[in-house]
């Protein structure tokens, strides 16, 4: 077992702040095969947004996202609010539901070498416009840059301009077409 890897690190993660029996079995599985499937992330998901709905707070379960070839995340969105609590209780009710069902799992999904290697190619597929949009912005970037050090400059670019106001997003993992 590759104790470097993301999957052995999550796996430790979720045994050391005893996230459920089903969650930890997940990553243990997926730290020994080093892979981990959509399909039993989707599982843990459903089980934290069932959770969620027992402690009396709405969920909107989403069509999971693919965000490259062969990645996708799950997608669902929490109510903020629910009667007869306060959004801070409503809020912590949830985020610990996620913490027992899917957090570490979602995250070691997020953070998987394949998730990495599916999100370099759609910046690579979309560089000539993320280069563009640097350069409209001050910003020198070639093609010849990592995806990392393109990642880069896109954060730095944004903190800037969100600091003086106008936040300029040349390109984000996470959403889709950009």
């Amino acid at each position: 077992m590759d104790t470097t890897s993301v999957f052995y690190q999550q796996y430790k993660a979720a045994e050391y702040y005893e996230a459920s029996d089903e969650q930890i079995a997940v990553l243990k599985k997926a730290a020994e095969t080093n892979t981990l499937e959509f399909s039993a992330v989707g599982e843990l998901v459903e089980q934290a947004l069932a959770c969620i709905e027992d402690k009396g707070i709405a969920v909107i379960r989403q069509a999971p996202e693919e965000l490259g070839e062969n990645y996708l995340i799950p997608r669902y969105s929490i109510a903020v609010s629910a009667p007869g609590m306060t959004d801070a209780q409503a809020d912590l009710l949830s985020n610990e539901c996620i913490d027992q069902y899917s957090y570490y799992a979602e995250a070691a999904l997020q953070m998987s070498p394949q998730a990495t290697d599916a999100r370099d190619a759609r910046l690579v597929a979309e560089l000539p416009t993320i280069i563009d949009c640097l350069a409209q912005n001050g910003v020198a970037a070639t093609e010849d840059e990592t995806p990392d050090e393109i990642r880069i400059k896109v954060r730095d670019l944004l903190v800037e301009t969100n600091e003086a106001g106008a936040a300029v997003m040349c390109y984000d993992d996470f959403t889709p077409d950009q």
